[in-house]
């Protein structure tokens, strides 16, 4: 089969085609500026590198989602298991055909209001635990890599700063026994970070 080529033409400067390839070449830099500023803000805020900035930041971010998404779905299950479901009795006694009809009526409805909050409910929880279930497994996704953890330790002991209060500057539990223990920490640290400090050691 014979394949035919078009020969393409240069964009003529000023057309609506060369002006459009141009807006797409400043949007595309002009994208790429701000995530590059944004990874540099964050290696200032957590005092790092910008790409353990960016990957610490994003982790946090992430954290917040999963718990955010837990506690919406554990709210809204409490409030279903608190929630008292009315009793609807039966209609009885002595009552006239068109008096029985209306309270079998009104009945009916009661009990159909009933069911459709159930059911209301019942996707409500279904959809707020599938965001538990989302959130969940982008975390697990993006940070149980294996690449991941060897570039990133879950896990450190603190190590060594010299501005650092001790346990008995603390106010907390250690005061009591008198001595400084090291602390865990939930800052992610990346191996080479830890091979600066004499005294780090993971776990």
């Amino acid at each position: 089969m014979k394949v035919w080529k078009k020969k393409l033409q240069p964009l003529a400067v000023g057309s609506d085609g060369w002006l459009a390839h141009m807006k797409e070449i400043y949007d595309h830099h002009e994208m790429m500026t701000e995530y590059e500023q944004g990874r540099i803000i964050a290696g200032i805020q957590w005092d790092t590198t910008p790409d353990q900035g960016e990957y610490r930041r994003d982790l946090c971010n992430l954290v917040m989602e999963v718990t955010n998404a837990q506690y919406n779905y554990e709210m809204k299950l409490l409030e279903i298991s608190s929630e008292v479901i009315p009793e609807i009795p039966i209609v009885s006694g002595a009552l006239k055909q068109s008096e029985r009809k209306k309270r079998e009526k009104r009945r009916l409805q009661k009990l159909q209001e009933i069911e459709r909050k159930k059911h209301e409910d019942t996707e409500i929880l279904e959809e707020l635990r599938s965001w538990v279930y989302r959130y969940e497994t982008i975390f697990d996704v993006n940070y149980y890599r294996r690449e991941i953890g060897l570039a990133f330790q879950p896990c450190a002991i603190m190590d060594d700063r010299p501005l650092k209060r001790r346990a008995s500057d603390n106010g907390n539990l250690d005061t009591h026994y008198g001595y400084h223990k090291d602390k865990k920490v939930c800052i992610l640290s990346a191996l080479k970070d830890l091979g600066n400090s004499s005294s780090a050691r993971t776990i």
